[in-house]
């Protein structure tokens, strides 16, 4: 179990059954395929586009592309993989009723962009994609294109540095950053005044562990997203939560969420320590 690797300052409890019996997609080490480093020059120094290249943020809300890049693909054989499972996807019929994208993916050809919702979810053996200016509509990826994204994606390298760059709040080998933002999501969600935080997290070997806040001045949307750790089983369930709740221990500040519904049998308990 990926739990005994994880000793952070953030606790994470959840039912043993509900974790072991989720689908494990990824059992293999994945190899990073981008550096950080040259993601974050290529997005300071403002370089042009290449004439393919293919874009991944994690996705924030419908209709809307996150800024926040979490990796790219500039590889020919790369983007033709993205292209061609948009193209060879089948249109479902029918309302769609989904949960909010896991990814938004920008492909640019020749200065030509194109946008899309994707969902990758650890559990779907198929995907799912819509473009950003058309969400009514979805198409059904291949079991084969669905895996193959999953492996790209997943095995994107993103490191402290780009996390800080992209305002998460961070914790790397029990020191953390940005904790600033922590404390305003705080004050905020007591004022009920409409909030995002973004907490990673990262496991000894690395991988990083997200925890999404989307406070809309009423509820918590908590989601935990340990897909991108190469050693764990992933999983990325969500929790609707009513507050945020403070303790002192002997060993710190100890906020929790509280009044959590929907995913919570097997969404890990939210617990933040803060020396």
């Amino acid at each position: 179990m990926f739990w005994a690797k994880m000793k952070f300052a953030i606790v994470m409890l959840a039912s043993t059954a509900a974790i072991t019996g989720c689908m494990s997609i990824s059992e293999q080490t994945i190899v990073p395929t981008n550096s950080s480093e040259k993601l974050v020059h290529a997005i300071e120094a403002g370089e042009k586009a290449a004439a393919a290249q293919v874009t991944v943020s994690r996705s924030m809300q419908f209709g809307h592309v996150n800024t926040d890049v979490y990796g790219i693909f500039e590889q020919a054989e790369d983007v033709r993989v993205f292209e061609d499972a948009f193209r060879n996807a089948s249109r479902i019929m029918g309302i769609l009723d989904v949960r909010r994208p896991d990814y938004d993916i920008v492909v640019n050809r020749n200065g030509v962009e194109r946008s899309v919702h994707l969902w990758l979810q650890p559990r779907m053996e198929t995907g799912m994609y819509t473009e950003v200016d058309d969400t009514g509509t979805g198409y059904r990826l291949t079991a084969a294109a669905t895996e193959t994204l999953k492996k790209m994606i997943w095995g994107l390298y993103y490191d402290e540095e780009l996390a800080n760059q992209n305002g998460n709040v961070v914790q790397l080998m029990g020191k953390w950053s940005n904790l600033n933002k922590w404390h305003s999501f705080v004050d905020n969600v007591k004022e009920g005044i409409a909030d995002t935080l973004h907490i990673t997290s990262y496991t000894f070997e690395g991988g990083p562990i997200f925890y999404d806040l989307l406070f809309d001045g009423n509820q918590i949307e908590y989601t935990f997203d340990n897909t991108h750790d190469a050693y764990g089983s992933p999983i990325k369930p969500t929790s609707a939560c009513s507050a945020i709740t403070k303790k002192k221990t002997n060993k710190g500040k100890e906020y929790r969420l509280t009044g959590c519904v929907g995913s919570e049998l097997e969404n890990p308990t939210f617990s933040l320590l803060i020396p």
